[in-house]
């Protein structure tokens, strides 16, 4: 498709994100197939931009099984990073509302001995915000207290 390679630019233009997200909300998925790649290809990159954060959102929420997948690891591979900028932190936010112990327990994990950091800092904090009560996922349990961050394993593999 023509637009294909115009697809991260128009992603971090104030107007050209609306025809992109447009694009994924009207085309059905084997025509919107090229903005998936694009967004899938650029994960990081889309998630840290003011506009690019929200059309990472629509492109999950429209995405197939696999793609979704796909992106949910790119996202939980960078989580670290990510909730410590302005627009990426909402990107991890929403991942951790898919409410998948997959990805859940990878980002929690990162946090492991770097809460205290985490929460002196603007944007990481409403993602441990997020996650600051017990958290119960598959076999393991996670306790933030004090801003120390602990797993405890129950058991699995």
């Amino acid at each position: 498709m023509a637009l294909s390679m115009y697809v991260i630019t128009l992603i971090k233009d104030l107007n050209g994100n609306h025809v992109v997200q447009k694009g994924i909300n009207r085309l059905v998925p084997k025509d919107n197939q090229f903005i998936q790649n694009a967004v899938a290809a650029h994960c990081v990159k889309v998630a840290t931009h003011r506009h690019g954060c929200c059309v990472l959102q629509h492109c999950i929420d429209h995405a197939s099984d696999s793609r979704r997948i796909q992106s949910a690891i790119k996202i939980t591979s960078s989580a670290l990073t990510l909730v410590q900028g302005p627009y990426g932190n909402y990107v991890v936010q929403y991942n951790l509302d898919l409410n998948d112990s997959r990805y859940s327990n990878a980002v929690i994990r990162q946090f492991v001995g770097k809460v205290c950091a985490l929460l002196v800092q603007k944007f990481s904090l409403n993602v441990i915000e997020t996650v600051h009560f017990l958290l119960h996922y598959d076999n393991d349990i996670f306790l933030i207290t004090d801003g120390r961050l602990t797993v405890y394993p129950l058991g699995g593999a």
